[in-house]
Parts: C-alpha cells; structure tokens; sequence
C-alpha cells in the first residue's frame, strides 16, 4: 500500500513537472511577458472562468491582460482545447493601449498559441432597468454558449470593473434596488474575479496577482500594477460633417460635467447629447432596436462620465471641528 502510494506521488510530480517545463518552453517561444505570482491561479489547474475587471481605457491593463492570457495559454493541455479569450467591443473607438492589445493577442494565435478570442458585450449583453438580475443571467448564458462554440475549456475575459464583480450587489437607498451580477450565474466554484489595481510593490515591476484572504468587493483577488494611467480625451461629443468643428464645444460638456447634480443626472443629460448630436449614428436597417440604441447611448456617457471623474477628482473636503450648541448668556438681574 506504501508502495503504491509513493509511485503515485512520483507519478503526479513527474507530471506536474513536465507540464511546467512545456508551459515555460511554450511561454518562451512565445515571449510571454513576466506575470508575478501566476502560480497562485493556475496550482491545481486555472478556473473555468478568470475575470479581469478594469477601469475603462487605461494604458496599462490591456498589456497585463494580452500577458496574462499568453501565459494561461501555454498550460492549456492538448486535450483542453483553446482558451477562449473575451474582450469588449469599444464604443467610439479603441484607445492605442487597446489595438495593441489585440494586435498582440492576433500575433499569438499565429504563433500557435490555442486561443479564441471574442467579443463579450454589445448585443451579448442586454440591459433591463427593472430585471437586472434576469438580464445579467443571459448575459452569463450568452458567454457560455460562446466559449462552448469555441470548444474552449476555459474562458479570460476583460471587461469594466462593474462587470466584473462576482457576489451580489446589495441595494442602494431608496433608489437602488440591487442585482445579481452575471458572474453569480457562471458555474459554482469556477470563477476567479480579478480587479485591476494600482498597488505598486517594492522591486516587482511586472504585474503581480494578489489573493485575497476573502472575497473583497465582489473580487477574490487583483492585478497589481505599478501604474495605472488614462491618456487625455478631449471632451468633444461630435464633430461636424467636415470633422473639423464641434457641434458641442468641450467647454460646454465639462461645464456639465463639473457642475452640480448626482452622478446619474450627468450621465442621462451625456446620453441625451449623445443621442441629440448622432455621435453614434444606427443605419435604418441596423436591427438595432430604440431600447438597444439608447442602451448604447448610455454606456459611451458613463465612458465619458469615468474619464472626467478619474482625471479631475474632487479634492477632500477640509476636516471641520463640530459645531457646539450656543448657551444663552444669563440675564442680569
């Protein structure tokens, strides 16, 4: 019985080993960039599902996610089929971290590397104010039926940060009532939730995957960057037909955008210039519905709202000493 036991432990080293020297031979070959602490992930096998939850249009996530993606591919098994890699289509046009992403991931699928990408989002995606739950849930299906189609065992998908959480958002107020992401509804115990985090760490420049203890906002874990960066957008909503001149001047939108009302209001009145100026313009026989195209509308808004928001921060408020009731002075007798 000992015996046997002690040539099954050599058995399983034996393989551990050689598919950790195929997935480095492979990773070479390839020239995966350096990803520290990959082993936490993929020890025991990589989940079916890896999410990667970004702020939107940052510089340096898509680069860590094209490497990520390069390294999970190379300990895909013969038998494992592709790694379906899932990416967002960007509305109004992909930043230059973006394109290089996907240059990149091309250039590894023609190097060999089994990967199938696809889009996650757009149509894939449906929206409903009041059964977000329901929604979120077809969307999850959505994403299954796709890595299904791409006989993939595993899925890497990059998508905002909100996407990306995996337990229950609780309500809000009076005005939030709380939803069940689309996470919640992939396979039990298959899914790692990863947000993308600007923690620099003493002497590790690549970027480092970090564990949590427990589940922290809806993410089990984080991407750690040295930085994290937005490049500059000028706030113009649309041009005119010569593309030279704003239909909305830039000093009209910031002006919307740093003046007062809640977050949501500024969003809806983004929305409605959008809509009003045909930034995002829907042939007659685009199949897109009204609902799908004010949808769409809504997100390039909250995009933009993101972007101010994340290059103009509001400054703390100065700390105030609390203010004491006032004794009324004695009367003099």
């Amino acid at each position: 019985m000992q015996a046997k036991t002690l040539l099954t432990s050599g058995l399983m080293l034996v393989l551990v080993a050689g598919c950790s020297d195929r997935a480095a031979e492979l990773g070479a070959k390839w020239g995966c960039g350096p990803v520290d602490g990959l082993g936490q992930i993929v020890k025991g096998g990589a989940p079916g599902f890896i999410l990667v939850g970004e702020f939107t249009e940052t510089s340096e996530a898509p680069a860590a996610f094209a490497e990520l993606a390069c390294h999970l591919a190379a300990r895909q098994g013969e038998k494992d089929g592709p790694l379906f890699v899932g990416v967002s289509e960007y509305l109004g046009g992909a930043t230059d971290a973006e394109t290089r992403m996907r240059v990149r991931l091309d250039a590894l699928v023609a190097k060999g590397a089994p990967i199938a990408i696809g889009v996650i989002g757009g149509d894939d995606h449906p929206y409903s104010v009041r059964q977000r739950s329901l929604a979120e849930k077809e969307w999850a299906r959505n994403i299954e039926v796709k890595v299904a189609a791409a006989g993939a065992s595993r899925a890497l998908l990059l998508m905002s940060r909100t996407d990306a959480i995996a337990d229950t958002i609780p309500p809000r107020g009076d005005r939030f009532a709380g939803y069940d992401p689309m996470a919640t509804f992939l396979p039990k115990n298959e899914v790692l939730a990863l947000e993308i985090r600007n923690t620099p760490q003493a002497g590790v420049s690549a970027p480092a995957i970090r564990l949590y203890p427990k589940m922290t906002d809806g993410f089990h874990g984080q991407i750690a960057l040295a930085s994290l960066t937005r490049p500059e957008v000028e706030l113009v909503i649309a041009t005119s037909k010569t593309n030279t001149e704003p239909l909305v001047p830039a000093a009209d939108v910031r002006a919307l955008l740093s003046g007062p009302g809640s977050r949501e209001s500024k969003i809806k009145a983004l929305a409605d210039i959008l809509e009003s100026q045909g930034t995002i313009r829907f042939g007659a026989d685009s199949g897109w519905s009204l609902e799908a195209q004010e949808q769409m509308f809504r997100v390039k808004a909250t995009q933009l709202y993101d972007i101010w928001s994340f290059q103009n921060p509001k400054p703390e408020a100065p700390a105030t000493a609390p203010t004491l009731p006032v004794e009324d002075e004695p009367v003099p007798n």
